[in-house]
């Protein structure tokens, strides 16, 4: 039996036409400027809409190939991601031009298995994953 309990990968989209964090209120063109922490689980995105991030001179964070994504413990890896069927940073299925990200270690009945990780090719950029922190 395994120890740790897999779990999909944690996405958040890009929020458009809902909350501004600069402001504090409703906005129609909030876009991700950054991620905060939290006091559980992994980081949250900040939104901000077009006249704070103007006014405040805010960056739109610009997407991240899942290569330069951070390398993610076992225990927030799906099934897919640890048998290489899917990408170990956005989730999304992968092909023949998959990149080696790395291993990962699982301990089950007493015993460490490791795993590749793999990940999408680097042409293809994602949105912004989060630093997952053990």
């Amino acid at each position: 039996m395994a120890m740790e309990q897999q779990v999909g990968p944690v996405e958040y989209p890009v929020l458009t036409g809902g909350w501004c964090n600069w402001h504090d209120g409703p906005s129609d063109t909030a876009l991700v400027i950054q991620w905060g922490e939290s006091n559980s689980g992994p980081p949250k995105p900040l939104y901000a809409c077009a006249p704070c991030r103007e006014q405040r001179g805010l960056a739109v964070e610009a997407p991240v190939p899942c290569k330069g994504a951070p390398l993610r413990p076992a225990s927030h890896l799906s099934a897919e991601q640890l048998q290489g069927r899917a990408c170990g940073a956005c989730g999304a299925p992968l092909t023949a031009d998959r990149v080696y990200r790395g291993a990962v270690l699982v301990q089950q009945d007493g015993y460490g298995l490791d795993f590749d990780v793999w990940c999408c090719p680097p042409a293809i950029p994602h949105a912004p994953i989060p630093e997952e922190t053990s």
